[in-house]
């Protein structure tokens, strides 16, 4: 007989759960991996450190000390579940080049040196078409909340009018969400 642990989910809530897009996947990238495993909950470090890594217990008892004290503490400790989780499926030397992007783009408020590219074409004439280009599968509205929350940057510059005109002479970097980044040329 072989048996599991049910973790919650990186909500803090229901178990994983796909259909809640809720979970981390064995087929998720290094970087997305990475980037999940930060944005759990403090109180979820233990039992994920216990669950997905191969860190001594006495280990896993320090990260979780550490997680309840919260500020940068629980930061440091989740910065190293998700090192442990990203060796555990990747390698050392994979984890150790996504903690150092995650700290040029997160810590020191950079830009990840690869990020997808996208080309538009003569259509994209505002932030919200430019916008809708780089996320065709998102809702109208999903985009604009994106917009009314001040998450959606254009070369740095937040931009949170969906009518704005948008200058694609040149490369244009565009940030959407806290993990979200696209390199735009046009056509």
């Amino acid at each position: 007989m072989i048996t599991t642990t049910i973790t919650p989910g990186i909500d803090g809530r229901a178990k994983q759960s796909k259909s809640l897009n809720n979970y981390i996947g064995l087929t998720d990238s290094p970087r997305d991996k990475f980037g999940k495993l930060m944005s759990i909950p403090d109180d979820l470090v233990e039992p994920y450190a216990r669950v997905y890594t191969e860190l001594p217990l006495d280990t896993v008892a320090a990260l979780a000390d550490s997680a309840t004290s919260g500020g940068p503490a629980a930061r440091d400790a989740k910065l190293r579940l998700a090192a442990a989780v990203v060796t555990r499926y990747h390698g050392a030397g994979v984890a150790r080049s996504e903690l150092a992007g995650f700290r040029q783009t997160f810590s020191d408020r950079g830009q990840p040196a690869e990020m997808p590219g996208v080309v538009v074409g003569s259509e994209v004439e505002t932030a919200f078409d430019l916008l809708r280009a780089v996320r065709p599968d998102d809702s109208n509205s999903e985009l604009r909340r994106l917009m009314r929350q001040g998450a959606v940057t254009i070369n740095g510059v937040q931009t949170d009018d969906p009518a704005a005109p948008v200058d694609l002479r040149g490369e244009v970097v565009l940030k959407s969400g806290a993990r979200t980044w696209h390199r735009i040329t046009r056509q």
